[in-house]
């Protein structure tokens, strides 16, 4: 099977560490960023094939780093998380 690399992107350590633990317990390989500078240069060094952005983001914000990873490919799957519940922010 083709090794799977995921990037998460999210500033919660214990979120971010049980999320890891459960997509690498599932045959995945998984790095994390703690913020979305860090994100960003993950993304633009590496080739992955799926993102897991948190929208609320130091430096650069999951909306952002969104568009950013969407402009350089946009092929990618990206999955937004978000403890945000309006309907407008689940829109947006």
């Amino acid at each position: 099977m083709e090794e799977v690399n995921i990037l998460l992107v999210e500033d919660e350590l214990k979120i971010a560490q049980i999320l890891k633990k459960g997509i690498e317990e599932n045959g995945y390989q998984v790095d994390l960023a703690f913020d979305g500078m860090m994100g960003k240069q993950k993304f633009m060094a590496s080739d992955y094939k799926l993102v897991i952005l948190d929208i609320n983001l130091p430096e650069i914000n999951g909306f952002t780093l969104c568009k950013i990873i969407r402009d350089y490919n946009q092929q990618i799957p990206i999955l937004m998380l978000t403890a945000l519940n309006t309907t407008e922010d689940k829109i947006e």
